[in-house]
């Protein structure tokens, strides 16, 4: 009867006062429910006037407060939140243009317990996810570049590998002892140097802002400090000497004028470690091999099936000087580039050298070690 609402209990009774003229009716058990109804309309009129008489003290300023229940309204935004954030956008670009990324520390004062990153007065904050998509896309669209191999180790890096060995023998039995291995190995060291690229800004250009101004920076610097260090990649390459020793590791040379089994010849070169071969050249190069194939009246692939990667490190085969390296062949993975502060540009805000300009200089560095650090993965070609 609890569960019933005023209404049915109403209706109910003045149906139980048709049933009890009806014959045959179970007058005992029709008037029992009668007055349960009664009883509970009763009890519920007393408990509303009883309701009635509290808020009718309380809008008069009676009673006391036992407890106050305050609803939480903000919600802590997650790490990746906060930096996905406008906020944190306009945030960075106040920070890069004044050197002063307070506002940056502020927001993510405010992130939850998860994230595996310490912010604090003296550090460096994290860059926005927006920055962080685009510098991933400025290494995706450098092929060179993408293929090396990437590490951030702090400090200068020491890598060891074998520079030579003789394998394993066949002992006969009863034969003489075989002799010991021959083994040589050795440790490359990847010395960090600053990349830097420096332009001018006018003041129109430094009001940009958020994305905006990211996307500035990035086309001006990212783009041009990758492309930077993927023609490192190569010219440590194209300098290494011809066989390993303890502290260098040797790029084999093939001698040859470029034609359709110039590719073919210098992949004899490498070991089986180079799983993905890649040929890195000019386009003049390249034009070269491809005329020799179309004129060689049978279908031939002149490059082996490998991904030919163009570069102006190079020169082409008719620029190059005797004896110089023209082209590259090989795994470019054997080649690690190490960022012992991280792959993101810093930036340095100069408004005082040329004010008078209305220019402010912006400079643009990233630290990075380059080297070779992979045996036999990797072959150039001379010219003749």
């Amino acid at each position: 009867m609890e569960t019933k609402t005023t209404e049915e209990l109403l209706e109910r009774r003045t149906a139980i006062a048709s049933e009890i003229e009806t014959e045959g009716a179970d007058l005992d058990a029709l008037e029992a429910e009668a007055r349960a109804i009664n009883s509970e309309l009763e009890n519920r009129k007393n408990a509303e006037a009883e309701r009635e008489e509290m808020r009718n003290a309380v809008a008069n300023g009676e009673g006391e407060t036992i407890k106050e229940i305050k609803e939480e309204r903000e919600k802590t935004m997650t790490f990746e939140e906060i930096r996905s954030s406008k906020e944190y956008i306009d945030a960075y670009v106040t920070g890069i243009k004044t050197d002063n990324f307070s506002e940056c520390r502020a927001l993510l004062e405010n992130r939850d317990a998860s994230p595996l990153l310490t912010v604090n007065a003296s550090g460096a904050v994290p860059v926005p996810t927006y920055v962080e998509d685009r510098i991933k896309t400025a290494w995706e669209n450098n092929e060179i570049a993408r293929r090396i191999r990437r590490t951030y180790y702090k400090g200068n890096l020491q890598v060891g590998f074998e520079a030579s060995s003789d394998g394993a023998k066949v002992h006969t039995e009863g034969g003489d002892a075989i002799a010991d291995e021959a083994l040589v190995l050795g440790i490359i060291e990847l010395v960090p140097e600053m990349i830097k690229k420096t332009i001018r800004l006018s003041d129109e250009v430094l009001d940009m802002k958020g994305e905006a101004f990211l996307d500035y920076l990035i086309d001006e610097f990212e783009n041009k400090i990758v492309a930077k260090i993927a023609e490192a990649a190569v010219t440590v390459v194209v300098n290494a000497q011809a066989s390993s020793d303890a502290t260098h590791i040797g790029v084999p040379q093939l001698v040859d004028a470029p034609d359709i089994d110039t590719v073919v010849q210098a992949l004899a070169l490498l070991t089986n470690d180079a799983a993905n071969p890649v040929v890195v050249c000019n386009r003049g190069t390249y034009a070269v091999i491809r005329a020799a194939a179309l004129n060689a009246n049978y279908s031939v692939d002149p490059f082996e099936g490998c991904s030919v990667l163009f570069t102006s490190a190079l020169d082409a085969y008719a620029d190059a000087s005797s004896g110089e390296d023209y082209m590259i062949v090989g795994d470019l993975s054997a080649v690690q580039a190490n960022f012992p502060n991280g792959d993101n540009i810093k930036f340095v805000i100069d408004p005082y050298t040329e004010a008078t300009k209305d220019l402010v200089r912006i400079t643009g560095r990233v630290y990075a070690g380059i080297g070779i650090t992979e045996v036999g993965m990797l072959a150039v070609v001379k010219k003749a």
